[in-house]
């Protein structure tokens, strides 16, 4: 049995903001889930390269993101 893909950098506090700094011409960006392993019924969003996005606001004080990875899909990013 494979070990559950999870993001290192969110684990179990509440991503405040993200800043994709990549800049692979072989990908759009970054697909975000709610929960381990990709699932794809879990998408949270995606954030294209050079993007920021902030999870902060009136009624956020972040979000759980368990997996994340690089991504090509359109319209997604």
């Amino acid at each position: 049995m494979n070990a559950p893909v999870t993001c290192s950098w969110s684990g179990y506090n509440k991503v405040k903001s993200i800043y994709n700094r990549g800049q692979s011409t072989s990908f759009l960006g970054v697909m975000l889930y709610e929960n381990i392993n990709y699932n794809s019924n879990d998408i949270w969003g995606c954030i294209a390269q050079g993007k920021k996005m902030s999870f902060i606001s009136g009624i956020s004080d972040g979000v759980y993101l368990a997996s994340h990875r690089w991504t090509n899909s359109f319209p997604y990013c």
